[in-house]
Formats: C-alpha cells, sequence, structure tokens
C-alpha cells in the first residue's frame, strides 16, 4: 500500500489493521495495538517486514522490493488491491470499469489535483489518499457507492472541502483528516454511526461538525492544533466510549464546566488538553481522574512542542492559597515559565512524582532546585535551567541521600546570580553526569568550588562526555578552584 522503499510508521501500519477490523471487530484501542504488535514481530521474524533507523526515535519497517513485488503481483486477482502508491500519478481514473471488486486502494504520494466521477466500489474497505495534492478537490458524489469503506485517509492533502457524499459511508471507522490545512468546516457526520476515530488535527475547523452527538462509538477524537473556538457542552457525556481525547493547542478554553463532564469520562486512558487557569487544573488533578490515564500531555497557558509523554507545561502562579497546584503522580516532564511564586523545585513536588524531566525559566524568585525534606529528585536525568535571575545554587543546605543521582544533562543559562556550579559534595551525588553546559552566567566565577574540610577528596565526573562553558563565562571563571 506505500511506495517502494518506503519508511512505514510501525504504530500507524497497527493502526489500518484496528480500524479495518484485521484485528477484531472490537477491543479497547491499546490492547489492539499490543496485538498488532505480536503480529508485527511475526513479520519481522519471517523477514516480510525490516526494521528501519528512523529519525526521531519513531519504530519504523519497510518491505523488501521482492516481497512488495510479490504481494502486488498477488493483489492484482484476489483479493483485489489497486496500488499506484508515489508513481507521480496526476490524474486518477477510479471512474474507470473493473473496480467493483476491488478492496484497497492506495494513490497515496501523488500529484492529481481532482477526483472525479463517482466510482463504483462496492467492497472497498480502505482508501489511502494521504500526502497528495486534490487542491481542486473531490467528485460531490465521488463516495455514492462505497458502502463498505472503513478507512479514508486524506491527511496532508490540500483539499478545501469534504464532499456531500461522506454522509452515505455509514461503515467508516476512521476518518483522518490531519493536517488539511485548508479545511475550515465538514458536512454533518450524523450517518457515521461507526466511526471510531475522527482526526481533524492542524485543520482550520472553527466549530465541530454537526452530528457529532451520534457518533457514539467513537474512540479517538483529535483536535489539536485547530482553531476550534469552542467544545460544545454534553458532548463528553454523549461519547461515553471514547479513549483517547487529544485537544492540545485549541484555541478554546477550556475550564470549570469542561472539568466536570471530563471526571465523569471513565473509559479515557489518552488526555491531552490545556485548562484554562491553574485552578481549574488544580481542581482537577484533585479528581484523582488522571489515575484512569495511561498518557496525558497537559498544560496553563502553555507554548512548545518539545515535551513527550505525561508531561506538563505551566505558566504562571504555582501556588493557590500557599500549597502548589497538585501534580498527577506519574509526570515525567515538566516545564515551568513565569512561575513567579517557586523559589525551588522540591517544593513544587509531592515525594511520589518520579520526575524525570525538567525545563524552567523566567522564574525570578528561583534560587536554588532541592532542599532536604523534599522530593530529592532522584529519577531526574535532564535538567535545564535558563534566565533565573536569582538562581544561586542546585542545592539549599545538606544534600539529600539520592538527590539527582539518575542527572544525565545539566544545562544552565543566563542565570545571573550564579558565582559556582557544582562542588564535591554534590559531585559525589552526579556520578552519571554526562553533559553539562553553562552558558552566558555572568557572574560565575568557579565551575567546581572546593571545600575546605574535603580538601584532599577525589573530584569526579567519571561519565562525563561533554561540557561546555561558553564565551561569556570564560573571562572571570575557573574550572576548578583550590
Amino acid at each position: 500500500m506505500y511506495p517502494e522503499d518506503h519508511q512505514i510508521e510501525a504504530r500507524e501500519l497497527i493502526e489500518y489493521w484496528i480500524w479495518e477490523g484485521l484485528l477484531g471487530d472490537g477491543g479497547r484501542i491499546q490492547a489492539n495495538i499490543w496485538k498488532g504488535e505480536m503480529i508485527l514481530a511475526d513479520l519481522k521474524d519471517s523477514c516480510l517486514l525490516d526494521n528501519v533507523d528512523a529519525d526521531g526515535g519513531v519504530e519504523c519497517v519497510k518491505m523488501h522490493d521482492l516481497i512488495r513485488d510479490m504481494a502486488i503481483g498477488i493483489t492484482n486477482t484476489s483479493p483485489r488491491f489497486v496500488i499506484s502508491a508515489g508513481v507521480g500519478v496526476e490524474k486518477a481514473s477510479l471512474g474507470e470499469e473493473g473496480i467493483e471488486d476491488v478492496e484497497r486502494i492506495s494513490i497515496m504520494y501523488n500529484e492529481m489535483k481532482y477526483l472525479p466521477g463517482k466510482p463504483l466500489c462496492s467492497k472497498l474497505s480502505c482508501l489511502l489518499l494521504q500526502y497528495s495534492c486534490i487542491a481542486n478537490g473531490i467528485s460531490h458524489h465521488f463516495f455514492c457507492h462505497m458502502p463498505k469503506l472503513r478507512v479514508l485517509d486524506l491527511s496532508f492533502t490540500g483539499i478545501l472541502c469534504i464532499p456531500d457524499s461522506i454522509t452515505e459511508l455509514s461503515n467508516l471507522r476512521a476518518l483522518l483528516l490531519r493536517s488539511c490545512w485548508n479545511v475550515s468546516s465538514l458536512p454533518s457526520l450524523a450517518t457515521l454511526e461507526s466511526l471510531w476515530v475522527l482526526d481533524l488535527s492542524y485543520t482550520c475547523i472553527t466549530e465541530l461538525p454537526p452530528g457529532m452527538k451520534e457518533l457514539r462509538q467513537l474512540k479517538r477524537l483529535n483536535l489539536s492544533y485547530t482553531k476550534l473556538d469552542s467544545f460544545p457542552e454534553g458532548l463528553l457525556t454523549t461519547l461515553n466510549l471514547l479513549e483517547e481525547l487529544l485537544l492540545y493547542r485549541c484555541k478554546c478554553e477550556f475550564g470549570s464546566k469542561f472539568v466536570d463532564e471530563l471526571i465523569t469520562a471513565r473509559n479515557i486512558v489518552v488526555l491531552e488538553v490545556e485548562f484554562s487557569t491553574s485552578r481549574v487544573f488544580d481542581v482537577y488533578t484533585r479528581s484523582g481522574h488522571w489515575n484512569l490515564l495511561r498518557s496525558f500531555r497537559s498544560g496553563i497557558c502553555s507554548y512548545g512542542d518539545d515535551l513527550g509523554k505525561n508531561s506538563i507545561d505551566y505558566i504562571g502562579n504555582f501556588f493557590l492559597s500557599g500549597n502548589p497546584v497538585l501534580l498527577p503522580d506519574h509526570t515525567y516532564e515538566l516545564r515551568l515559565l513565569h512561575c513567579y511564586d517557586v523559589d525551588r523545585l522540591s517544593r513544587c513536588l509531592s515525594d511520589s512524582i518520579k520526575l524525570k524531566k525538567c525545563v524552567i525559566t523566567h522564574c525570578d524568585q528561583m534560587e536554588s532546585i532541592l532542599m532536604p525534606r523534599e522530593n530529592n529528585l532522584s529519577c531526574v536525568n535532564t535538567l535545564e535551567l535558563g534566565f533565573l535571575q536569582n538562581f544561586k545554587s542546585l542545592c539549599t543546605g545538606a544534600i539529600p541521600s539520592g538527590a539527582l543521582g539518575a542527572l544525565k544533562i545539566l544545562q544552565i543559562s543566563y542565570c545571573n546570580s550564579l558565582e559556582s556550579v557544582l562542588n564535591p559534595r554534590l559531585i559525589e551525588h552526579l556520578g552519571n553526569l554526562e553533559e553539562l553546559y553553562v552558558e552566558h552566567c555572568t557572574k560565575l566565577e568557579v565551575v567546581i568550588e572546593e571545600e575546605h574540610s574535603i580538601h584532599n577528596a577525589e573530584v569526579s565526573l567519571s561519565r562525563l562526555k561533554s561540557f561546555k562553558l561558553c564565551w561569556s563565562c570564560l573571562a572571570r571563571a575557573e574550572l576548578h578552584r583550590s
């Protein structure tokens, strides 16, 4: 179904199997993904698929040319596929006779600008059109004779509007319109009662299409990075089979009424949403609903896209009536920006949080990272500190047992009250440190400050692979002061 030598994302391939029903006609998404992963492993063990080293850590596979040619040969007869992926097609010919028994069509990665006609495809279950131009659209009646279609992928196309005939696809399970940048509205989806997945991410929609409350089988709703200005009240209550709700970087505000509905949605296990205020976020986390989640990405007035699974992106005051906002226990990544009431990181975290990555910038009251009898940050492997005008040291007072023991990457920049970075007592805890970067800290005098009480102690960062001291620090700073 893919172009020759194409790197196929393993997750995408498995999800196509799920939406077509090849892994069964029910069950939760994650359970079917696990099933698909076992099948994929068998295909790789049988040398029908090869592993590919892809950028960004995304698992990819590729089909050997010989296997691909053999598969295309088999699907020329029964079951019949039409495969013209990535071959420079400029004019689609789906309206021609002889395709009534075709079960799958792939004309992805092509140049056709318009899909004409009213193809008779009574057996078609999968239609892949992604990464094609389609700037001039699709015939108004194009989908009228595709009663068995389950997967329709128009992602990354220049299509302007979705034809009304999409309402004929009563058996459709996956409608994938990711990054259809010209799409600003859709026809009613009320007749798509079998739909499991609706992906409208990175489109220009400002409101949800009519008929959303009829999609009672919906399992995944992706509205991330849209211009959506409101989320219908009562929708989450209606979509009670929803497992994955992705609303990251929507324009609309998700406030207390949304939270009231969200905490009753007991099937949701993947959640990505930005809450309107810190108080709304705190109400949500104190409800305990996050205990149901397998994965989350959340924030308050957040920015940036580089945080990963189980992450919080937080802007603004962190304390409410003297108490820190409650973070989910399985928060792995945290970014704090303009949190003017935070003087140290460990004060913000309960002991049960096993944070792995933390980025802190423009928090002007931040003086240190941790102190005794608070979270010792024993699991943090990446710590990035920037533009902290009052930051003076990593630790205030005695260094807690196990503190920063997993730290591998330490980056400090534009912290203009910092005079020294490390001392031997702290180095004893940094046995795993691999990368140290100190940049544009104008008052820095020494990187490693020696303590007279342990003058003869060995100072060793045995695993350090990369050390960078920026030019603006070099004029004043020493690497090690006796």
